[in-house]
């Protein structure tokens, strides 16, 4: 007798259908303006450059474009929403201690708020 599983889309992400790089196009920008891949910001790097610019971008779709962490863990190839969240307050916790960073930071966001993609 085959039992009824019921599928979790956290035990199958795949069956998800994914975000695509092309609807958020800030994502590239950020990481050309912080000079790093953007695939490596997508696969599981640990330096500390990459790591930052990851939780830059997972911050800028949970806050500006309103994401849920689920979807932003998703886009970014990144386990499930928990990532999601602690990116978020790393970029939080690093505003509020670090005057540079916050400065850079909003530098960065003002930029977007103005910048229009060129489509080629």
């Amino acid at each position: 007798m085959k039992k009824n599983y019921k599928i979790s889309p956290y035990i199958y992400p795949l069956l998800n259908p994914k975000l695509k790089i092309e609807d958020y196009p800030e994502i590239q920008f950020i990481c050309n303006y912080y000079k790093v891949e953007l695939h490596s910001v997508m696969y599981n790097l640990r330096k500390k450059n990459i790591v930052t610019v990851r939780h830059i971008c997972s911050h800028y779709l949970q806050t500006v474009k309103k994401l849920s962490q689920d979807k932003v863990a998703n886009f970014l190839n990144k386990g499930n929403h928990s990532t999601a969240l602690h990116s978020r307050n790393q970029v939080e916790d690093l505003r509020f201690s670090d005057k540079s960073f916050k400065e850079e930071h909003d530098k960065l966001l003002n930029i977007l708020k103005t910048w229009k993609p060129t489509k080629t």
